[in-house]
């Protein structure tokens, strides 16, 4: 099926491709084989956008390629489903950019694919939405159950590119990614660790460990967390230090009781992470990793004299009823 598409396009002119694309002709399964064409010819224009994983929309035009898709480096990995929504945006010189739309699926919008609507507006960025915003209270596991507190079809979401790329203190961070990460767009290095804050995987966490709990927690994070969660972001309610953390694929958000609460009032509940560790001895721990949908067990050992720690995992579970 797919050469004989190829063979379709090969007789259609680059206009006739995105005339027949506009008007629906292709739908599914075909749409995106198309689109995948497309990006292996490069229309001749010097564009050479790689979709992402998770693109739920792409366009190009005569100078700019956009695609819009689901990530998890600022909202935790669940069975929700609320990964949040991105943007990339590349053009014919050569310039990439990529940041966060603000909002996650069911947070509280769908974005769908109306090839009817143009995807840029001049510098405005325009995405078909759905309103279907989670009532966090209604979410149970397992299985997993919710219901929506809003709805609405069929309406247009416009995202000024302007806004969406600002980076006041240039740090790497947009300032609407740094109020996902609550950390200050007026400051490049929010906890004063050395790291800007856009390349910070513990991005409100300075402090380093000196108990030895903290020692172990520091290198669950190193050593197992960074195997399973490389690219995402965990969210966590911490009563003690916030721990500086490097060397790491993820990001750590970690938060105090009060700030927990108003972060899901401002951007809805998050599934919690947690860590526990109980020292049986200088060199022996237990440890309880909690993702919230899924957790394992480990007995922690350190060898006399050093500071490494080995893990051997002792059991684990998955979406257990709180």
């Amino acid at each position: 099926m797919a050469g004989k598409l190829e063979e379709e396009l090969d007789q259609l002119s680059d206009q006739e491709i995105e005339a027949r694309l506009a008007a629906a002709v292709w739908v599914d399964d075909k749409r995106a084989g198309v689109l995948r064409y497309l990006e292996q010819k490069n229309l001749g224009r010097g564009l050479a956008l790689t979709l992402p994983r998770g693109t739920v929309v792409a366009r190009r035009d005569s100078t700019r390629e956009v695609a819009v898709y689901l990530s998890n480096l600022l909202d935790p990995s669940s069975e929700v489903g609320d990964a949040g929504y991105r943007v990339v945006l590349a053009d014919k010189n050569g310039t990439r950019k990529d940041a966060s739309l603000g909002f996650a699926m069911f947070r509280p919008y769908v974005v769908g694919d109306n090839v009817a609507l143009p995807i840029l507006d001049g510098d405005v960025l325009q995405l078909a939405v759905d309103v279907q915003e989670v009532d966090d209270d209604s979410i149970t596991f397992p299985p997993v159950g919710m219901t929506t507190r809003r709805t609405a079809a069929d309406r247009m979401l416009r995202c000024p590119l302007a806004a969406v790329f600002r980076d006041s203190d240039r740090d790497g961070a947009t300032d609407v990614e740094e109020a996902r990460l609550g950390t200050d767009p007026g400051d490049a290095d929010t906890d004063g660790d050395g790291i800007p804050d856009g390349a910070d995987p513990a991005p409100l966490g300075a402090s380093a460990a000196t108990t030895p709990e903290d020692a172990v927690r520091s290198a669950v994070l190193r050593e197992i967390v960074e195997k399973e969660m490389a690219g995402e972001l965990l969210w966590m309610v911490t009563p003690g230090p916030r721990l500086d953390l490097r060397g790491v694929t993820f990001r750590v958000l970690q938060l105090r009781k009060d700030e927990a609460r108003e972060y899901a009032k401002r951007f809805g509940m998050r599934v919690v992470f947690s860590l526990k560790v109980a020292m049986k001895g200088p060199d022996l721990a237990t440890v309880d990793l909690d993702f919230g949908w899924r957790g394992a067990s480990y007995t922690a050992t350190r060898a006399r004299g050093t500071d490494r720690w080995t893990f051997e995992e002792s059991g684990g579970w998955i979406s257990a009823a709180p």
